[in-house]
């Protein structure tokens, strides 16, 4: 808007690589100590970061990042499947509405699981 300031208030000069996705529900397939193989709607690039988030009793916030994507047909069509390396893990919160025996599931059965949203590494 001309004329409003006589001095602009910001400058970029040098443009901000990265990028920002919404989360997604994704299906945990295998849980280890330190990898996680996981079903999703969507690919992810390895070295990508995001965290993930496990239902149960309490919740868990996992930092992952992606070891690598590959396509699968699941389902009703294509989804991908993202085998990631646990980076860390945030602190639980309490789920008081899931019951204790949903936050065990049976060995081998798939979990829900939510990405909570993806950005490149280095952003």
């Amino acid at each position: 808007m001309d004329g409003r300031r006589r001095h602009p208030r910001f400058l970029v000069t040098e443009g901000w690589r990265g990028s920002a996705r919404l989360g997604e529900d994704v299906t945990i397939e295998e849980l280890g100590n330190h990898e996680i193989s996981v079903l999703s709607v969507t690919p992810a690039r390895a070295g990508d970061e995001f965290t993930l988030e496990v239902h149960g009793n309490p919740v868990a916030h996992l930092s992952v990042s992606v070891l690598s994507s590959t396509p699968v047909v699941a389902g009703a069509g294509l989804q991908y499947r993202l085998h990631l390396r646990v980076n860390s893990a945030g602190p639980a919160t309490d789920n008081t509405e899931e019951s204790p025996s949903a936050s065990e599931p049976a060995s081998g059965d798939p979990q829900p699981g939510r990405d909570s949203g993806r950005s490149r590494s280095g952003v």
